[in-house]
């Protein structure tokens, strides 16, 4: 009686094959699901990008850091570029320059009405003390510099300029020889002129054409370092970024005093 009891059915040797043929078949349907998910979506990068930008602002605005802010961290001119300017105020010509630091360098626009008449490459008289500003800077810095000539879009033509091409390039080169007059280097500088082709704003017949046209008649100076090692040991030597902010700090006090004094 026991015995009828005791008794199993006999074992199947092949029942672990048919396990097996699960796991794998589930296995390759994962792998298969995976390996669709990786495949690139550029569109959905795209979304991801944007996405992580709208937070990074979100997060400036919650700490009060503006998105110009950020840039500090990934361009290497913007300290250079916001000591230049406490220089400038310093020294009352912040309304006759412009100063902004970009990927290519730190550049410094002049308007060209300011710095020469009209169809002349002869500096002004009033455009040394501006210059002269300039050169104290370039002597605190060791950069190289690349003097840019522009334009407005009215021909030229006379017998030294025969068009905009030898009149932005002339303009360019003056500013070039009134900078080693005052001690820069010659060999730190590159003159180059662009004519009309470079416009800062575009023409607009519903607009103020003067305006627009003297806006685009400018020089540039586009301010780079050297090479790196040339660079340190140099920077070494000038004037750091607080000892000039201090300066310009101390100036505008004293011109406020004498302002105020009777």
């Amino acid at each position: 009686m026991s015995k009828l009891f005791n008794k199993r059915p006999p074992e199947d040797e092949d029942y672990w094959q048919q396990s097996f043929g699960d796991l794998v078949s589930l296995l390759l349907g994962f792998f298969v699901v995976m390996l669709s998910v990786m495949v690139p979506d550029a569109s959905l990068y795209q979304e991801i990008a944007e996405s992580m930008r709208g937070a990074m602002v979100e997060g400036r605005k919650h700490t009060g850091q503006s998105e110009t802010d950020g840039q500090l961290l990934t361009n290497p001119y913007t300290d250079i570029a916001e000591t230049m300017r406490a220089y400038v105020r310093a020294r009352n010509l912040a309304d006759q320059m412009s100063i902004k630091a970009q990927k290519r360098g730190v550049e410094l626009t002049a308007s060209g009405s300011m710095l020469f008449r009209s169809g002349s490459a002869t500096l002004n008289p009033a455009a040394e003390q501006l210059l002269n500003a300039v050169a104290g800077l370039l002597q605190r810095y060791p950069l190289h510099v690349r003097i840019e000539g522009h334009t407005d879009d009215l021909p030229m033509h006379s017998a030294l300029y025969p068009s905009n091409w030898e009149l932005s390039t002339a303009r360019a080169a003056s500013v070039v020889r009134h900078l080693i007059t005052q001690g820069v280097e010659a060999e730190r500088f590159t003159a180059i002129g662009f004519a009309e082709t470079r416009p800062l704003l575009e023409l607009d017949p519903a607009g103020d054409l003067d305006l627009i046209r003297s806006t685009n008649r400018r020089v540039v100076l586009v301010m780079t370092k050297p090479d790196q090692a040339s660079w340190r040991a140099a920077n070494a030597a000038a004037l750091s970024a607080e000892e000039v902010v201090g300066d310009a700090a101390e100036t505008a006090a004293t011109i406020s005093t004498e302002r105020n004094q009777p």
